[in-house]
């Protein structure tokens, strides 16, 4: 079996020095490519270095994630845009609606739809953060149409109704370790009703 981890921070500042060793490590288990997002400057100038050295293992995304929102403007939207022009880029995110985080709700909505239209203009798929904010980060792919350019639910932690829910716009589902959890029976639930080719890993 071959792996493609859809989610990784390898870029973060806890893996410097290490990745050659994460890498052979995740090899060890089938995990031969993965996306890796950046989430801010430092990560996103280190993101770009693993692209150029592991060239064909290694691809990119690279968003502004809901706790920044409120630093969203002209500049970041052209940065990104820049960004996200780079041949090994995949995928816009992670964006989305975390409502654990003290930025104002209406600024995160904003700001997710502007990265939506960023996403469907750039033809790229989206990476979804989801957190507290289920119904309206629904509403927000139902009304971007968001089917033009699709996208992956990071981490799904929903029940069966909300997977059914975003599998019906046409979203891939991402599982991480979290559907291994005892407490997490309606995540599995969730898993049960997602066809294999929408299931994604991280």
């Amino acid at each position: 079996m071959k792996i493609f981890d859809s989610h990784t921070h390898i870029n973060a500042p806890q893996f410097k020095g290490e990745v050659a060793e994460v890498l052979q490590r995740a090899q060890a288990l089938d995990v031969v490519k993965m996306l890796v997002i950046g989430y801010d400057k430092p990560s996103t100038d280190c993101l770009f270095s693993l692209m150029k050295q592991y060239k064909g293992i290694i691809y990119g995304a690279v968003g502004c994630h809901p706790e920044d929102a409120a630093h969203y403007n002209d500049n970041l939207i052209e940065y990104l845009r820049g960004k996200l022009q780079h041949p090994q880029m995949r995928a816009l995110g992670e964006i989305g609606l975390d409502y654990h985080c003290d930025t104002p709700h209406e600024i995160q909505k904003e700001v997710f739809r502007s990265q939506i239209n960023l996403a469907k203009e750039l033809d790229l798929p989206i990476s979804v953060h989801n957190r507290d904010a289920f119904e309206d980060v629904y509403t927000i792919l139902r009304e971007s149409d968001i089917q033009q350019v699709g996208g992956i639910m990071h981490s799904f932690n929903g029940n069966a109704f909300w997977a059914q829910k975003f599998l019906q716009l046409g979203m891939s589902l991402s599982y991480s370790g979290v559907i291994t959890f005892k407490n997490a029976a309606d995540v599995r639930e969730a898993f049960m009703v997602t066809p294999l080719e929408r299931v994604l890993v991280e």
